[in-house]
């Protein structure tokens, strides 16, 4: 067993949520297809396509409460010593590679998570409980994880997000519930139970 400490780095402002906002719109449809909610601020439905930049800014001003985002902050730091830091030898042992820190980027907006390379995380806390969150949180550092074989494979959505599922239940079993997946292929977990904890040659065979 390893004692690495992963960090976690939180950060919030106007601005990034503005950001998350017009990066959520710009994927709407991909999301509706797949079947993903979407939070987006209460007002935006009464700009139709007419929202500009100042009326974002605008909206987003009304809905940022600055202490409740530090206050979320200070619960998942809190829970992430706890729960958070059980799960990383367990990953580490397994073989992934992992970051001394990643940057958590709280939004009240679009999907429940997502993550860019090499360590940046956007987490929304407005959907689930703190311990789901930190779940969240590591769901993610598992894709950055494998994201460089992801590509280099070309494994679709739904694969993928499988993939990291399952990864998940191995490392912390007591993490349960999985996402609904929109695509369900049973490859993925034939593979995965006959590989694992290659995980290498479990992306390759999905190929």
């Amino acid at each position: 067993m390893t004692n690495q400490i992963v960090a976690l780095v939180f950060k919030y402002s106007v601005n990034y949520e503005i950001r998350r906002i017009l990066y959520s719109l710009k994927k709407i449809n991909w999301y509706k297809e797949n079947k993903y909610y979407v939070a987006l601020p209460m007002e935006l439905g009464l700009f139709g396509n007419k929202v500009t930049q100042n009326s974002l800014r605008e909206m987003v001003k009304k809905e940022f409460k600055n202490d409740h985002y530090r206050r979320i902050s200070l619960q998942l730091s809190r829970s992430w010593k706890t729960t958070g830091q059980k799960v990383i030898p367990n990953l580490i042992e397994d073989g992934f590679k992992l970051k001394k820190y990643y940057y958590i980027y709280l939004t009240k907006y679009g999907v429940g998570g997502s993550y860019h390379l090499p360590n940046k995380i956007i987490l929304n806390f407005q959907r689930r409980k703190n311990k789901y969150l930190i779940k969240t949180i590591i769901h993610e550092i598992i894709h950055l994880s494998i994201e460089k074989l992801i590509q280099k494979y070309k494994i679709s959505h739904w694969q993928k997000e499988r993939l990291v599922d399952l990864i998940v239940l191995k490392v912390y079993p007591k993490w349960k519930e999985v996402q609904k997946i929109s695509q369900p292929d049973k490859k993925v977990d034939n593979t995965f139970r006959k590989y694992y904890p290659d995980v290498n040659k479990i992306i390759a065979r999905l190929a």
